[in-house]
């Protein structure tokens, strides 16, 4: 301001012709041009309108109090405010000697010598070292908590404890990690992993308790039964669909035909002139309509007989392989294939048991006397 513009704004304003008034508090100077607040030692803020936040004090905050036992300190030079029962620039001593508190210091405090931070010198309190909580520091941390009068909370995952003291995470069974995030790595379980799984035919075992995981095909305790006759699959909780006999494969459900079958199911016998597994053999028969889909055995026509059957029935024997015994009587013979009866000269008759007539003899008595 001034004629040539030399002077600064006065005291409490800033500014183009130093026209805005500061609005810095607590002493605090602002800056001539810009009006940017300057704040005394102890406060803070845009307007320094603050105190220094809890535990800091000084120029711009940036001093760390050093007090003990509970006491505040000054935010401005940092001085100590000791809370009645203790003295000392830091607070650091009590009124009363080590172990006794009351006006006249003549009551001994009740807390667990080894376990407690300190015995209140007025009302005998007691402040728990990390790990230990209670009336008199007696009891271990709850679970989920650890530190000084237990009050922080664990950072662990997976239903893990931790250290009272420490806060360092107590894996639960399957768990590893500061904070027991991991699971364990294949082929191992139990407490910090060390057990090593016992399984056969396995997935893998559950990280947790070992407890094994069969894959496919395969049951019991350890995975080295394979599933029962009928059953496949995961945990062997398949049936199986086959017909006539047939096995499945344990590990995915196919069918495998018994002889003399084949299809999906095993539900479509061998085609003519095929037998045996998977319909692979080839009948060898002669006179004959078929063979037996499972051992390959001829089924012979009528007449005929033998393995392959080529050989006509036996004197006596006809029909499909020569099965029947002919009927026919006097020396007379039977056809292989239908049974009839051929008589002896002198006799007729379905079984040539009547003699010619008077008068005519020979064969089919077809001569006259």
């Amino acid at each position: 301001m001034g004629p040539v513009c030399a002077q600064p704004c006065p005291f409490g304003w800033f500014g183009m012709n130093c026209s805005q008034e500061c609005t810095c508090r607590n002493g605090g100077l602002c800056d001539h041009i810009s009006g940017q607040c300057q704040c005394m030692a102890g406060y803070t803020g845009e307007r320094c309108q603050h105190e220094c936040p809890v535990g800091t004090y000084g120029p711009q905050c940036a001093h760390k109090c050093d007090c003990q036992n509970g006491a505040k300190c000054y935010h401005i030079n940092g001085a100590c405010l000791c809370n009645e029962g203790f003295k000392g620039p830091s607070c650091q001593d009590r009124f009363c000697p080590a172990g006794l508190y009351g006006l006249l210091c003549d009551r001994y405090c009740p807390c667990k010598v080894d376990k407690t931070l300190s015995c209140h010198p007025l009302t005998g309190e007691c402040t728990c070292a990390a790990g230990w909580a209670g009336l008199y520091c007696n009891e271990t941390c709850p679970a989920g908590y650890h530190g000084e009068g237990c009050r922080e909370p664990c950072n662990c995952t997976n239903g893990a404890d931790c250290d009272g003291m420490t806060g360092a995470c107590v894996c639960a069974p399957g768990y590893i990690g500061d904070d027991c995030s991991t699971s364990c790595p294949l082929g191992f379980y139990g407490t910090n992993c060390t057990s090593f799984c016992s399984c056969y035919n396995d997935i893998t075992c559950s990280h947790t308790d070992g407890s094994c995981i069969c894959r496919e095909g395969w049951q019991g305790v350890d995975c080295s039964i394979p599933c029962s006759s009928g059953t496949w699959g995961l945990s062997c909780n398949q049936t199986c669909q086959c017909s006539n006999e047939a096995a499945c494969d344990p590990v995915n459900g196919t069918c495998i035909c018994s002889p003399g079958w084949r299809g999906e199911y095993c539900d479509e016998p061998c085609p003519e002139g095929s037998y045996g597994l998977d319909c692979r053999e080839t009948c060898v028969c002669v006179h004959s309509d078929s063979c037996d889909p499972v051992t390959g055995t001829c089924r012979c026509g009528t007449g005929w007989t033998g393995v392959h059957c080529d050989s006509v029935c036996s004197e006596g024997l006809w029909g499909p392989n020569c099965s029947s015994s002919c009927s026919c009587e006097n020396g007379g013979s039977c056809s292989p294939e239908d049974g009839s009866c051929v008589c002896t000269p002198g006799y007729r008759g379905t079984n040539c048991r009547r003699p010619c007539s008077p008068g005519v003899y020979g064969h089919r008595c077809s001569q006259a006397c």
